[in-house]
This record gives C-alpha cells, structure tokens and sequence, in this order.
C-alpha cells in the first residue's frame, strides 16, 4: 500500500472511531472552590506557594550559597567554610523551614492535598529540583536527624549541632521520594496536564458533562475518574479549582452522573462491539507503528537531554568551581595562599578527588587534563614540605606547573560545558518547532 493511500485509510478510520465514540465521549468542564482540602491524583505536577512553615523529607538535601555554616561541639562554635552543603536524613525524618517559597516540579505520580490552611504533597521524582525551596531562615541540623553531613564533599563529624543560615540561598531536592507539608499558604498555584483523579469536599461551583450544567451546593464531595491520556489543565490558585478533562466516572455525593464508555456500548447496542473491535484493531495496528517510530525519536531526546544535565550538574559545573578555587602561592600576596596552607591544601585536594567516581562524565581530553592536576596537585605537596631548604625560584616553579595545567583544565571546561549547553539549546528548540 502507498504512503498516501495508508495516509487515506487512516483519515477513514480516524472518521468512523470519530463518530462512533461521539455519544461516550464525556468532556468535563468543573469551576468553583472548596475550604477543604481538595486531592488530586496526577503523573505530573508543577507546585508553587509561600507557607509560612513547611516540613518536608527528602532523603538528600543540598544547601546552596548559604549565609553561613556554624558548627557547635561541646560550646564551642565554630564558623565553616563554605556555601554548599548536602546533607543526607535519616529515612521519614521531616526537617522544617520557615517562610518558605517552594517551588517543585513532580514528574512521577502524585498525590497533591490543598486548601487555604495547608497543603500536603507526596510522590516520587526522578527530576533534579533546583531551587526548589527558598528562605532566609536558620535552619538546626541534629546528628540524630541525619545520616551523614558533607561539606565540599569532606564529611563533618563530632558536632552537637549545625546552623545553616540561609540568607539568600536555597535548598535543591535531587530525585527520590518527596512529602511535604505547607501550612498557611498563599500565592499558591498547582498546575498539572496529567491528572488521574480528584475528590473534592463541600465544593460549591459549577460541573459541566457533555454540555449540562450542574449547579453544586451544599454536597458533601464531587469524585472523579479522569482520562490522563485526554486533553487536560488542572490549574489550583489557592482554593479556587478550574479543570478540564475527558471523564470516566463522576460522581456528586456517590452518585453517578454519567455512565462511561464501555458500559453504553454494552447496555445499548451489543451488536456494534464486533465491528468497533475490529476497527479499532486496524487502527490501533497503523498508530502503534507510527507513534513507535515517533516515539523512539522523543526518547533519544529526553535521554540525550538528562545525560546532558547529568554531566553538567554532577560535574562540569562544579569541577570549573573546585579548578577556579586553587590559588598558588606566587599568586597569593601575603601570608599562605589556599594550597600551601596544609588544611586549606587538603580541603583543595579533597574538593577534587570527589570529582575522580564521576570521571565516566567526562570527555576524554578532559580526563586525561584532569588526572595530570591530580597528580599534580600531589607532587606539589611533596615538593612544599621542603621548601625552608629551598630557593624562592625552586618554590616559583613548582607554581608554574599548577597555574599553567589549572589553565589547561579550565581552558577545555569552558570550551565542552559551551558545547554542552548549545545541544541543549538545540534539543530545546526541537520541541518548541
């Protein structure tokens, strides 16, 4: 058959199932609002709101360009250095943050519970959050609350307690399991396109079913079974509810205002089963080949674009910081500069060596430039310990060698995390045409 004529057979299927499943077809159309706590089921999410509290847990929590880091062990505080810190709870460990902007993006199932006075969110997402929750409180970290604290990717011990003062920072949420807890919300937006179901208490509003109205007022709940494969918008602007969707089942009070599909065919015409089946099977037959094709294509470019992502985050980005960081001491004027200074050169080394478990990231110009700065960074040390039975030019030399491999390294950075982000860029402008 030609590309035109199954072109022209499908157009006559896609018609006939058109008009065949025109009576059984329910669109729903639902405004109105609701004191109560309304719960959406979704495979997606986008939430957004300012709480004045919120308790969430997460397994992994990373802090990012924090105020100041204060660890306090037997009265003694002590000032840390350092801006990023991730920090691993304890499994169901809820922490809390006060005058919170959370801004989170779900992209695996999802139940959402909100009202005026709360809101409450539980999922999992494979989707790095950045930025994901905003605020200027101090926040206590406990050794009881956590499994682990790593700060530049050295771990801190003997500690009663840790004070992170945010400022202007945020908290990042990396991909597992999410709940949270938000109370006295405000600004809240929840917006989804893949919703599953919704029950929905003391709603007052509207409900349209396949054009009739339905005036709701004092009912105890309104339930429905949507068609997450349908056309939809879910949008919740604090307690205000506008959605619309296709609808399997729905329900006032736990009684039934539609009958869906399947059962109008059985209880109506039983003999129109046969041909619909066969139908349906020639069509189903051409659009699984087709959407395959199409969907393998979808699938290069979302892999493509997390990998992408993954070796940005995990470490391009963060490596150009830790290279950035090394200052030698024929750079540095006065005193010890970071890397002649022992702690602060162990804290350089240690900033790097975190980086050698994601080397698979990495080009291979690149890791090769990155082990010779290891390597580098080790003979250096060796070097340093010996330097009162030195020249000051033996001390230049050895300076010379790091500045001019961290060049290197920096130079090849730049260069690959350009490349990076314009396949990004590119991958981005696909969808978008």
């Amino acid at each position: 058959m030609s590309q035109k004529n199954l072109l022209l057979a499908a157009v006559i299927i896609l018609g006939i199932l058109t008009i065949a499943f025109a009576f059984s077809d329910h669109t729903l159309i639902l405004r109105g609002s609701s004191d109560y706590a309304p719960i959406f089921k979704v495979n997606s999410a986008f939430l957004k709101m300012d709480a004045e509290k919120v308790n969430i847990h997460s397994d992994v929590v990373v802090f990012r360009y924090v105020k100041e880091i204060r660890k306090e062990n037997d009265g003694e505080i002590i000032h840390l250095n350092g801006s990023h810190m991730q920090v691993d709870y304890k499994s169901n460990y809820f922490f809390s943050v006060n005058n919170a902007t959370v801004n989170i993006y779900m992209n695996k199932p999802t139940s959402i519970e909100n009202s005026r006075s709360y809101s409450r969110v539980n999922g999992y997402e494979d989707y790095y959050n950045m930025e994901a929750i905003r605020s200027n409180d101090i926040i206590s970290i406990l050794p009881s609350q956590v499994n682990r604290v790593l700060l530049g990717g050295k771990e801190i011990s003997d500690f009663d307690k840790i004070d992170v003062e945010m400022g202007t920072g945020y908290l990042d949420l990396p991909e597992g399991n999410i709940t949270f807890y938000a109370y006295h919300t405000s600004n809240t937006i929840i917006e989804s396109q893949n919703i599953t179901s919704a029950y929905i208490r003391d709603f007052e509003g509207t409900l349209r079913i396949d054009g009739k109205r339905y005036a709701i007022e004092n009912t105890n709940y309104v339930q429905l079974q949507l068609d997450p494969n349908s056309d939809q918008s879910l949008v919740v602007d604090n307690n205000n509810v506008f959605l619309d969707s296709n609808v399997e089942y729905a329900s006032i009070d736990d009684n039934s205002i539609i009958e869906i599909w399947p059962l109008y065919w059985f209880n109506h015409d039983i003999d129109k089963i046969n041909s619909l089946a066969t139908i349906v099977l020639v069509a189903v037959t051409y659009l699984y080949a087709k959407d395959n094709r199409t969907m393998v294509k979808e699938n290069k470019k979302i892999q493509d674009t997390l990998y992408i992502h993954k070796r940005l985050q995990l470490f391009y980005y963060p490596l150009q910081s830790a290279v950035e960081s090394i200052i030698t001491q024929k750079e540095y004027r006065g005193g010890f500069s970071p890397i002649n200074d022992d702690n602060n050169y162990y804290s350089c080394l240690s900033s790097l060596e975190k980086f050698v478990e994601y080397q698979y990231l990495a080009s291979l110009e690149l890791k090769q430039l990155f082990n010779e700065l290891l390597t580098k960074m080790y003979l250096y040390q060796d070097k340093s310990l010996s330097l009162n039975l030195k020249t000051l030019s033996s001390q230049t030399t050895d300076d010379d060698e790091i500045i001019e491999i961290r060049s290197k390294v920096l130079a090849c950075l730049t260069n690959e995390i350009t490349m990076l982000e314009s396949r990004l860029e590119k991958i981005q402008e696909t969808y978008q045409s």
